[in-house]
C-alpha cells in the first residue's frame, strides 16, 4: 500500500510541477485510461469562472522513469492489480488535485476504457493475459472484445 501511496504522490506532484498557471485555479483533473501497453492522460485545469483548459501534465524532454507519468500510471496500475487481482486491473483512474494539493482518486475497473483510438482486440487480450481477472470480474463489452 506504501509503494501505491508514494506512486500517486509522484504523479500528483509531476502533474503539479507542470500546472502552467500561477493564477487562481479551483482544481485540476487528470484522466487516463489504460491497457498493459496503452496510456492515454489527458489533463484539465478549471479556473475559478468554471472554465476548463487543457494541459500537458508531463515534464518535457529526456526525463527519469520515476518522473515520466506514462511508466508511474503503469507501474500504480500493476501496483493496485497485485494488491487485489480478483477483480483486475483498472481502465480509467482520475485523480483531481486541489490547490491546497489534496487530491481524490477515483478508479474504475468496469467500464471500457474511452480511448481517443480504439486499441484492437490483440491489444485487450494481452491486456487480460497480464492482468488475468476471474470470469465474474471480466465486464461483458470485454468478454464481446475477445471472444469475437
Amino acid at each position: 500500500m506504501e509503494n501505491i501511496n508514494q506512486l500517486i504522490s509522484s504523479i500528483v506532484q509531476v502533474s503539479f510541477d507542470n500546472l502552467p498557471v500561477n493564477d487562481v485555479w479551483e482544481k485540476y483533473e487528470i484522466d487516463t485510461y489504460a491497457l498493459r501497453k496503452i496510456v492515454e492522460i489527458n489533463a484539465f485545469y478549471f479556473q475559478n469562472e468554471g472554465k476548463k483548459v487543457s494541459f500537458n501534465p508531463k515534464y518535457q524532454g529526456q526525463v527519469d522513469r520515476n518522473d515520466d507519468l506514462t511508466f508511474l500510471f503503469l507501474d500504480l496500475r500493476k501496483a493496485m492489480y497485485e494488491l487485489s487481482s480478483n477483480q483486475g486491473a483498472w481502465f480509467h483512474c482520475k485523480i483531481t488535485v486541489y490547490p491546497d494539493v489534496k487530491f481524490e482518486t477515483n478508479f474504475n475497473y468496469d467500464d471500457k476504457p474511452d480511448f481517443a483510438y480504439e486499441p484492437g482486440k490483440d491489444k485487450f487480450i494481452d491486456d487480460l493475459k497480464f492482468f488475468p481477472r476471474e470470469d465474474k470480474s471480466k465486464p461483458e463489452w470485454l468478454k464481446i472484445i475477445v471472444n469475437s
